[in-house]
């Protein structure tokens, strides 16, 4: 990890603010006032692609997840990213994708990931790209603890995912899990394709399930969820991934 402070642009978080002006029922209020004074002058006052110090962002993030809840923020940093996507600073990537020679539009797509993550983000750890037989991977390295214990960032990651299927129409299944570098806890994110269920049966978990904590605090055996009929953690190993146990990620 590099000396430097973990810090993130302020584009994303400056676009997430501006969308919340429009929430009703005072969520957006709610989620201010979570956030505090000190942080959302740093994020208002910040030029687009000025730095933010992780933290700050992450404590956004948060606030989103904790008074939308987890569908609704999933939800709400998925549309932020297709929109991106769609006309916004991401758009490039996309024409860039859909011209790949001999690739896939996703996976073009998908391959773009790590250096988008270079360039948004700061001391932050990075990405890498896995493409086999077994299928379409990104898996994080030496992530910040701050992001890689974060529910509320690990939705931006999801949005960020679940965007790019929509953009591009696929019907791919979106599955996020543990993995381990050097015996460290880090995230990964599969994309394959869709499998249809068996008649009769109904797949685990459910479109509001989420994982449940077990063992001593910080340490977390993952049980399988599903979200949207996408995001998964399967129980793999024990890692820490989030700061309580009642908040293990989805």
């Amino acid at each position: 990890m590099s000396d430097e402070t973990p810090a993130i642009r302020a584009h994303y978080a400056k676009l997430a603010l501006k969308r919340l002006r429009a929430y009703p029922e005072g969520k957006g209020s709610g989620i201010r006032e979570r956030v505090g004074s000190e942080r959302l002058a740093a994020i208002r006052d910040a030029a687009s692609l000025d730095w933010v110090p992780a933290a700050t962002v992450v404590a956004l993030c948060d606030a989103i997840l904790e008074v939308l809840g987890e569908e609704a923020a999933r939800g709400f940093w998925t549309d932020l990213m297709r929109d991106s996507y769609d006309h916004g600073i991401l758009k490039p990537l996309t024409m860039l994708a859909g011209f790949g020679l001999g690739k896939s539009a996703m996976s073009g797509l998908v391959k773009t990931a790590p250096r988008a993550w270079l360039l948004s983000s700061q001391a932050c750890g990075t990405l890498e790209v896995i493409d086999d037989a077994a299928g379409l991977k990104l898996r994080s390295h030496d992530m910040a603890p701050e992001i890689l214990h974060s529910r509320g960032f690990l939705c931006v990651f999801y949005g960020a995912c679940r965007a790019m299927l929509d953009v591009l129409k696929s019907r791919a299944r979106l599955e996020i899990y543990a993995h381990e570098v050097d015996g460290q806890p880090q995230l990964g994110f599969s994309f394959s394709s869709t499998r249809k269920t068996p008649p009769g049966r109904r797949e685990p978990g459910g479109a509001d399930a989420v994982a449940r904590g077990q063992g001593r605090q910080g340490e977390f055996a993952h049980t399988r969820v599903r979200a949207r009929g996408c995001a998964s953690l399967p129980r793999r190993r024990r890692f820490v991934i989030a700061s309580r146990p009642q908040e293990a990620a989805c």
